[in-house]
């Protein structure tokens, strides 16, 4: 199965809050340009389905891939973004990265392995053999990096930018 990692468009965010998992927080119009730029990067990809995150800004986003290529959209909680516990909802320079897991969220390497338990459903149930993950770059990245046995030590190694896409076959 072909996937196709998508990161949201960029957000409206201007009072620079950690938003997690918080309600909200829409593209821009930036971000809505970005994602309307990476329709046209993936067209002739061959996308049957998408699969995205309930948040807004992934909602969006996958809404207008879903326009571009004339597919359905399915929802789920797996492919949610990290869960930063109480650090959701503080501002951004307040946060210190990688000590959300100390605040009653989970680990990089947990919401890894959420997004590939997430993958291996859909493999095994699915028809389609060529999907889009609309969702958020912590999951995303550390998927790809727990399929190559890498830790969140490797975190920067692998570059996710906004409406960006990685390309899995799974």
């Amino acid at each position: 199965m072909m996937v196709y990692l998508i990161r949201h468009g960029g957000v409206e965010n201007p009072l620079g809050i950690k938003y997690g998992r918080l309600p909200g927080f829409p593209l821009s119009e930036k971000g809505c340009q970005q994602v309307e730029l990476l329709a046209k990067t993936l067209e002739g990809k061959g996308i049957q389905v998408i699969y995205a995150s309930p948040l807004l800004r992934t909602k969006q986003t996958a809404e207008i891939l879903a326009k571009h290529f004339g597919v359905s959209i399915n929802y789920s909680d797996m492919i949610l973004e990290v869960d930063h516990g109480s650090y959701q909802g503080i501002r951004e320079e307040e946060y210190v990265k990688g000590e959300h897991w100390k605040h009653g969220g989970e680990t990089l390497k947990e919401s890894g392995d959420r997004i590939l338990e997430f993958l291996k459903g859909i493999k095994a149930e699915s028809r389609h053999q060529t999907i889009a993950v609309v969702s958020h770059e912590g999951p995303l990245l550390m998927a790809v990096l727990n399929l190559k046995g890498k830790t969140e030590e490797d975190y920067d190694s692998v570059k996710l930018p906004t409406a960006g896409y990685l390309e899995l076959e799974f």
